[in-house]
């Protein structure tokens, strides 16, 4: 993901002089579905937006293997996660460039899906069981797909961009408390975050989503 995020950066980066830069937009969006017993499926789509630069860059960059590919391999070498699909897709339009990029999984137990999502196996993701209830915590700082690691080479230009990350979490019971940091949407069993991923967001050490159910 790393290498299709830079490339595709860079291109608009090349464009920088002829038009505005704001007019790319990147999407790493994160859905999960918890069940009863902790296990689950997953589901990571990364999108890309940005203005028509040179023909022939955005064709090599379309002919990229799936940007979630090294995930999927990462998942593949979880013995409690298997990859349940993996599709790439695009839809280009006179004006702009539109590449869409999923991977679709199963785990069985919320560590596994932290093995699979997260920078580090043991770090990220937590579910706390308390009489009655549990607690979950995912720090988005921990997340892959937002790894700074892939976007160090635009640190000075990240606040030119609009990066946008999101997690989407179906519960099986309706929340009885959610943190009140970052701003959330709820509508029964599901909470949904949405977060610009700028300066701001890349300064903070951890970024963390807390819900009881």
């Amino acid at each position: 993901m790393k290498m299709i995020i830079t490339k595709a950066l860079g291109l608009v980066m090349g464009a920088f002089i002829l038009m505005a830069l704001g007019a790319c937009r990147v999407d790493l969006d994160h859905e999960i579905w918890l069940n009863t017993d902790d296990s689950g499926r997953a589901k990571l789509v990364f999108k890309i937006n940005f203005p028509r630069v040179s023909e022939e860059d955005a064709m090599d960059l379309g002919e990229e293997d799936n940007a979630l590919e090294n995930m999927a391999e990462k998942v593949r070498n979880v013995p409690g996660a298997k990859v349940i699909a993996l599709e790439k897709s695009t839809n280009h339009t006179d004006e702009d460039y539109n590449f869409t990029y999923s991977l679709e999984l199963s785990f069985d137990t919320p560590q596994d899906l932290q093995k699979a999502l997260c920078i580090y196996p043991d770090h990220g993701i937590s579910l706390e069981k308390t009489k009655g209830s549990k607690t979950l915590v995912i720090d988005t700082r921990m997340l892959e797909m937002q790894d700074k690691a892939g976007m160090d080479e635009f640190s000075e230009y990240i606040d030119m961009f609009n990066v946008y990350l999101s997690v989407k979490l179906n519960l099986p019971d309706k929340p009885s408390e959610i943190g009140k940091e970052p701003d959330y949407t709820a509508d029964k069993k599901m909470v949904r975050w949405e977060i610009e991923a700028d300066s701001d967001y890349y300064s903070q050490e951890a970024n963390l989503l807390t819900v009881k159910y």
